[in-house]
This record gives C-alpha cells, structure tokens and sequence, in this order.
C-alpha cells in the first residue's frame, strides 16, 4: 500500500483490525483520511530512483551511480549535460576499469593513484605519489603531491596541498587544505574555508 503516515497511525490505534485490507473496508473508506490526497510517480522496474535527504543518502547514491548501478545515469553517458542546460562544451567522461571515471581534460601525475570508484571534474589536477580511492572529485580542483584521500567529495575550485590526508569528507567550493594537515572522518568543510598547514581536525567536525 502507499499511504499517508496518517493510515499507519489509524491502524495503529484501531486494534481489532488484524489486516491492512480490514482496516481499508471498514474504516478508512468512510473517514476523513480518504479525502486526503498523496501524489506518486511510479518508476518502471528497470527505472532508478532514490532520496536524498541527508549525507548519508547522498553517499550512498553516489556510490550507485560511480559503481553503475543506476546505469544509464552514469557520468561517461552525458545524461546530466544536456544541450540546453548546460553553457560551453560538455564534459567529456571516460570510464575505466575499476568504475574510475575521468574528464579528458583532468591531469593524473604518472606516480599518482587512482583507486576504483573515483571521478575527477574537468581542469582537476593530482600530483605525485597522491592515492585517491573513492572519491569524487569536481571540476578545477588542485590536489598536490603525496595526499592521501579516501571517500572524499571535493567540490569546485578546491586546494588540496602537499601531504594532506582525508577520510570520509566532504570539501565545499573553493576551500583550502593547507599542506600536511588532516581531515578526521566524516568532516564537513564549508565553502570558502581554509584549513592551516599541519592542523588536525577531529572526526566529525563541521
């Protein structure tokens, strides 16, 4: 059934009822509630959707669509670029073993790593010796030598400087991360912000 969170309280509250079908003939039927209206848009099976409400959810969509589970939403199609919503040439994607994606404009250093489930945005750079293992990062990002990053967002125009190590965070537009410092799991940099060489931020930090 697809209800209002009001049926599940009436057949919560109305205890004699033992099914939902009893609770549908004999009661809803002649209450209020069945003048209510809840609008739905019905998917087909081989259709891909989900919410995303929260970070949580926002990564775990993520993850479906870097490891191809919402194919053909995935970024080596062009699905997200169309002609008339987007200004300029569109990215140019190409997907690798490993479910690694990257714009044919993204520079990867030769000593430099990039593990499976990764993405680089247009323009982005990754020097020597830097391991990258799933993350994404977004267009015109800087990543310098010997980082170490992991199930990192990196939005647009981020600084990643020398030896900077980071789990599990999300990088907003434009922020800094001065050289040697380190990002604890599941930290939450605002745009704009800029983190001092060799600082240490602990888990979870916003």
């Amino acid at each position: 059934y697809v209800c209002t969170p009001q049926v599940l309280i009436e057949f919560d509250s109305n205890f004699d009822f033992h099914t939902m079908e009893q609770l549908v003939a004999d009661l809803l039927l002649n209450a209020e509630l069945y003048g209510h209206k809840m609008y739905v848009d019905q998917v087909s099976d081989r259709a891909y959707a989900a919410p995303v409400k929260c970070v949580h959810s926002y990564d775990a969509v993520s993850r479906d669509v870097l490891a191809r589970w919402a194919y053909p939403y995935t970024l080596d199609t062009h699905w997200h670029q169309h002609p008339s919503a987007t200004a300029g040439d569109p990215a140019d994607y190409v997907c690798s073993r490993g479910n690694t994606y990257k714009e044919a404009s993204a520079r990867l250093a030769r000593s430099a790593r990039l593990g499976s489930n990764c993405a680089l945005g247009r323009g982005t750079t990754v020097g020597e010796n830097s391991v990258l293992t799933q993350c994404v990062v977004g267009d015109g990002v800087t990543i310098g030598d010997n980082c170490s990053l992991r199930g990192c967002y990196i939005w647009g125009g981020v600084v990643v400087e020398d030896g900077v190590v980071a789990s599990n965070a999300v990088l907003g537009s434009g922020c800094t991360l001065r050289a040697a410092c380190k990002v604890g799991e599941g930290c939450m940099i605002g745009a704009g912000c800029a983190i001092g060489s060799g600082f240490e931020l602990q888990p979870y930090a916003r």
